[in-house]
């Protein structure tokens, strides 16, 4: 029982990085092409697979990881890696998924959709996307 939810935590693990690599790579992909609505497409799909494959992949990675480790009979919180990276990996997902990639990903595709559209951005007071230096300028460029 121990191996298959180890292979399962491993599998999760795949999943999750897996979709965070392709996530770069079809960004970059949209970028170069120039063309608003293919970025702001791109942008959209990739949401929409943050919530189908990396909310999951991080769910199951902790799921199997913490099952793996009962089964093993390894205390959690005694076991310092384990606890360690629990410790870690939680606090890292809730610092990059609720202040830099969701505000920021909304950012990019309302100033994709302003661009192909017309219509204006929605933004707050401060546009400014978290953890970037520069504020967005009108167009969504980042400015000096």
């Amino acid at each position: 029982m121990y191996l298959a939810l180890e292979a399962l935590h491993i599998l999760a693990v795949v999943l999750l990085l897996g979709n965070i690599i392709t996530g770069f790579f079809w960004k970059a992909q949209g970028d170069h092409s120039g063309d608003p609505r293919i970025i702001a497409h791109t942008l959209d799909r990739i949401i929409q697979s943050d919530r189908w494959f990396t909310l999951p992949g991080v769910g199951l990675t902790v799921a199997f990881g913490v099952a793996a480790a009962l089964v093993g009979q390894l205390p959690l919180i005694r076991t310092p890696w384990i606890a360690q990276a629990i410790l870690l990996f939680t606090l890292s997902g809730l610092a990059f998924v609720l202040q830099q990639l969701h505000p920021l990903q909304q950012i990019l595709v309302r100033f994709h959709v302003h661009e192909h559209c017309g219509t204006p951005p929605v933004l707050g007071q401060d546009h400014r996307a978290p953890g970037l230096a520069h504020p967005l300028d009108e167009r969504g460029q980042i400015g000096p």
